[in-house]
């Protein structure tokens, strides 16, 4: 069998062209690959989201961000089971990376050297709101005595009196808000952040169990029940100033906006590192 010149070219000709696109697919693909080699995937907030701190994060809460790999840190988040059910220490702003160390995991345990104590809320000055979360001031307003009452009493062991008005004893933070039948109670004002869970309910007159499951899941409880103790992790020596306190005069608790700067940057050179 001949083959004549002009077919061997055109042979030869399909065959380089043939080897130049496999080399080209070959070449776009290496480029894609190191491309996308170059990116990852974590856990962030959705769009339209602002968990404020002491957030419970749900699955609407979360969606995948890329990132550039060298752009990744240590503590941010990739598998959602590490996330849900978790409660923001932190306020977390859409399309924000979620770090572990922004996270807690809502059960508020007690640290070295405290215990938990379950405190009946008649024994503090009435307050309009507290909530689980919050930190708080402990003060005590001191009462009007006699003389001979004072002498009776002496000197406080376990706080310094610096004054007939009022001291400040210690800060602290509240573990739970609980009803007389021992559950969570929460404001029925809307949560800031990770739902819209507040607006099924004004929008549902009827309260479907649908939007208050929401609302309980994404808030803190029960919205029908009056607070009757509240739970904190005290030292000892927290406890002893408390019990001490109240025989001077009122114990009353002050919400204030915690920021502890130290604790804050420490936390985050550990996301750092």
């Amino acid at each position: 069998m001949k083959i004549n010149k002009r077919t061997i070219s055109i042979l030869f000709f399909l065959s380089s062209a043939l080897s130049a696109g496999a080399i080209y697919l070959g070449y776009d693909y290496v480029r894609t690959s190191a491309a996308e080699a170059q990116y990852t995937s974590v856990l962030a907030i959705k769009e339209g989201k602002l968990l404020q701190a002491y957030t419970p994060i749900i699955q609407s809460d979360l969606v995948y961000k890329k990132i550039p790999v060298n752009q990744y840190a240590k503590g941010m988040l990739v598998n959602p089971e590490d996330v849900i059910g978790k409660t923001t220490w932190l306020p977390i702003g859409e399309g924000e990376p979620i770090f572990d160390w922004k996270l807690t995991d809502g059960k508020l345990l007690p640290q070295k050297d405290e215990a938990r104590y379950e405190i009946p809320l008649t024994d503090f000055t009435p307050m309009s709101e507290i909530r689980r979360g919050d930190h708080v001031k402990v003060w005590v307003k001191y009462r009007p005595m006699n003389e001979e009452h004072l002498e009776e009493l002496g000197e406080p062991k376990f706080f310094t009196k610096t004054n007939d008005s009022a001291d400040m004893l210690f800060t602290s933070q509240v573990v739970a808000v609980k009803d007389g039948a021992g559950a969570e109670v929460f404001s029925l004002s809307p949560p800031q952040a990770s739902t819209q869970a507040f607006a099924d309910l004004m929008d549902n007159q009827q309260v479907s169990s649908t939007a208050q499951n929401r609302l309980t899941e994404t808030y803190r409880g029960q919205p029908d029940t009056m607070p009757a103790r509240l739970i904190f992790n005290w030292t000892d020596k927290q406890f002893q100033a408390f019990v001490e306190a109240r025989k001077y005069g009122d114990v009353q608790i002050g919400v204030y906006q915690y920021y502890k700067q130290e604790e804050l940057e420490k936390a985050m050179r550990q996301g750092e590192e």
